[in-house]
């Protein structure tokens, strides 16, 4: 009996596959812009930064895909601060495309 327990457990484990988690890259500077200027200085810098599919727009901030990677720029007026973050499969890549969002906002 412990042997097909172990059998059927073996069985079960071996279809379990392990995804290396993201690489996540983040930053933020000082803003004066007001939030309506931040979002669209936001999605502007999404999009130049190639960052085109599934751009979305919330209350406070934009995110966009660009393959594997994602990214979000976040608008905290009342803080006078924004937030870049970055995640993807490769540290480099994620840390090219921070940079690349940073410059365009």
């Amino acid at each position: 009996m412990k042997s097909a327990f172990f059998a059927s457990l073996l069985l079960m484990l071996s279809g379990v596959v392990y995804a290396d988690a993201p690489y996540i890259w983040n930053g933020w500077q000082d803003s004066k812009l007001t939030l309506e200027q931040c979002l669209n200085r936001a999605e502007l810098a999404i999009r130049q930064a190639e960052f085109t599919q599934d751009v979305a727009i919330t209350t406070s901030s934009v995110f966009g895909v660009n393959g594997q990677y994602r990214a979000t720029i976040r608008c905290a007026p009342d803080k006078e601060v924004v937030f870049f973050v970055v995640a993807g499969p490769t540290s480099g890549t994620a840390k090219h495309f921070l940079a690349a969002l940073r410059a365009q906002f």
